[in-house]
């Protein structure tokens, strides 16, 4: 592997966001051609009318993020996810999101200048986690597909995958279900055999990364195990070889011997009814206890390139002290997919007082200044409080232009 390069940094600006922004979703919402960030708040405002979550809609300005006289929508649950989509068909981004303790889901349609509840609090038998939005049923609405998870340890578990039908309106109904979990902590939707239909992966702590392939008539075969031989921690998917069809790209254990915080990254290719593993890993090194990764292009040369999550994580494990990771960027330099790779380190020099205990929560690759090269966005928390980043990118740097402290 190469040296890593020298980098230099400087603040360009500051968000102005929640007090706890734990998950960024990334969308045109505005419709003006370019990528806003919605920022979801696990901070609750206490009220005497009663307690509400206040989650913020970030306007890109030409790369530069707005914030005065946001949107902004309220919700009295904390929300566990959120996706847009055009759920109503009227050509503008709506959002669907789920409860963080509740079965309860709610659709907010955007009506030009703000979003408004359709359906709030739908509830459902089990508590919701994470959604992808796809037109299962191909009648050209977004339907949902919704994990459902418990915050208690099930043997065995009990919690399943919801498919939630959309009848056009924005308004949802429950379908078939997949596959059965306690807590689904990764989803995605992509399409891996050339069909022409999205199809469906989810991992969980008991049952692992599986693969459920969508049958083009409104329904998914059985949840398929993928197993590397060792414990996969997160994953991602693109066309890595330029083959038309979507390739799984797993941050796992580097070898079922080594210590948990040793990872390594590989990439798999659907092959007929099996997943084949193309060479052997082309990256590895020290990482927090099951961090995230995202796919992305960080240099406009038209191959995917890796962000890997940083961070210091010890709540599992309290008598093992991690040193801290900082997030990186493995770049895929070479002609073929992944055959040589350079290992950029996203560093925060602007934080003047050290960094205790951080973690990052959630990661965005995408190009939000408009210069074909995707930029690394993390929300990320240290020493008691957040902030949200945006690294701009260079062939030899990463400057990070935007910080936000809540500290």
């Amino acid at each position: 592997m190469e040296q890593l390069p020298v980098f230099d940094f400087y603040n360009d600006q500051a968000i102005d966001t929640p007090d706890f922004p734990s998950s960024l979703i990334e969308a045109d919402i505005d419709g003006d051609g370019d990528l806003d960030i919605l920022a979801l708040n696990a901070q609750r405002v206490d009220s005497v009318d009663g307690d509400y979550f206040n989650h913020y809609i970030l306007l890109n300005e030409e790369g530069k993020f707005q914030f005065e006289n946001p949107l902004m929508f309220q919700s009295g649950e904390r929300l566990g996810d959120a996706a847009f989509g055009d759920l109503d068909n009227d050509g503008d981004l709506d959002i669907y999101t789920t409860s963080y303790w509740r079965g309860e889901d709610s659709v907010y349609l955007n009506t030009g200048n703000q979003f408004n509840i359709l359906n709030q609090n739908e509830t459902y038998e089990h508590e919701d986690g994470l959604v992808e939005l796809v037109d299962i049923d191909d009648d050209g609405d977004l339907d949902a597909i919704v994990t459902t998870q418990s915050h208690n340890y099930q043997d065995p578990p009990q919690n399943p995958t919801q498919v939630r039908l959309n009848d056009g309106s924005g308004q949802f109904a429950n379908s078939v279900t997949l596959g059965r979990s306690s807590r689904t902590v990764d989803t995605a939707i992509a399409d891996v055999d050339g069909d022409g239909d999205q199809d469906y992966f989810q991992r969980s702590y008991e049952r692992g990364l599986e693969f459920f392939e969508n049958q083009g008539d409104g329904s998914f075969a059985e949840g398929e195990a993928i197993n590397i031989g060792t414990t996969i921690y997160s994953f991602d998917l693109g066309d890595i070889d330029g083959d038309g069809k979507d390739d799984l790209v797993v941050l796992h254990q580097d070898k079922p011997e080594e210590v948990l915080e040793m990872g390594a990254l590989s990439w798999l290719e659907r092959n007929g009814d099996s997943w084949q593993i193309e060479g052997d890993h082309f990256w590895n090194g020290l990482i927090p206890y099951n961090q995230d990764i995202e796919l992305g292009d960080v240099d406009g040369d038209g191959d995917f390139d890796v962000l890997i999550g940083g961070g210091a994580e010890k709540s599992y494990f309290p008598e093992v002290h991690y040193d801290v990771q900082p997030a990186r960027v493995v770049h895929n330099a070479g002609l073929s997919p992944f055959e040589n790779v350079v290992e950029k380190e996203l560093k925060r020099n602007n934080i003047e007082t050290p960094i205790i205990d951080p973690y990052d929560l959630s990661l965005v690759l995408a190009d939000i200044d408009g210069d074909g090269k995707d930029e690394p966005i993390i929300s990320s928390f240290f020493n008691e409080g957040q902030d949200i980043t945006i690294w701009d990118n260079d062939p030899l740097l990463f400057l990070p232009v935007v910080v936000r402290n809540f500290s």
